[in-house]
């Protein structure tokens, strides 16, 4: 059975991949001569919205449990991706004046663009603070308890390896979280 993300929360989680955005926005304010912030509230809404989505994002993939028995078939590591995914548009941020309303609001504004599509594609889970919270991201082929040999993109915190079987669970349509390592029989 399909877990498909609803929409707020895998906004949620999108976000949290765009915590150095956060970071990236309060040096951009931060004012060196008077040592303080150009804009406190902004820096302060910027930033509080992108730690809670860091905590939400942890609370909600510790809460999977259970899931199906999955053979694994075959396993490309993808972690890297986690990284080169946000970096594009992140750098595209760094003239961004944090005292303009405007400038915050296209930030968000092209946010929820790129969250819109990755949503649509089910890729909400190719995030770069997931990779801080141990999980990485796989390639990969298995084998369902009825025979049936699926490839999907996984996350996973455990080691996956050819013939290792695991507790695996789907997240979206293209998409699994892995739970656990099943032990050998």
């Amino acid at each position: 059975m399909v877990q498909q993300l609803k929409p707020l929360p895998a906004f949620v989680v999108f976000l949290s991949g765009y915590l150095p955005l956060a970071l990236l926005v309060a040096v951009l304010d931060w004012n060196w001569e008077d040592l303080s912030f150009n804009s406190p509230w902004t820096v302060g809404s910027v930033g509080a919205a992108f730690a809670l989505s860091c905590i939400f994002t942890g609370l909600h993939f510790r809460h999977y449990a259970k899931g199906e028995r999955l053979k694994v078939r075959s396993v490309q590591d993808r972690s890297v991706e986690l990284l080169n995914y946000a970096i594009p548009y992140i750098a595209g941020f760094a003239g961004i004046d944090t005292g303009n309303f405007g400038h915050i609001g296209a930030m968000f504004l092209v946010l929820w663009v790129v969250f819109y599509v990755t949503y649509k594609t089910h890729t909400v889970v190719v995030n770069p603070f997931l990779l801080s919270l141990g999980y990485r991201l796989y390639d990969l082929e298995f084998e369902w308890p009825d025979g049936k040999v699926s490839t999907t993109m996984a996350v996973s915190k455990l080691p996956l390896t050819v013939g290792t079987t695991v507790r695996g669970r789907n997240i979206s349509t293209s998409c699994i979280i892995v739970i656990a390592l099943v032990p050998d029989e």
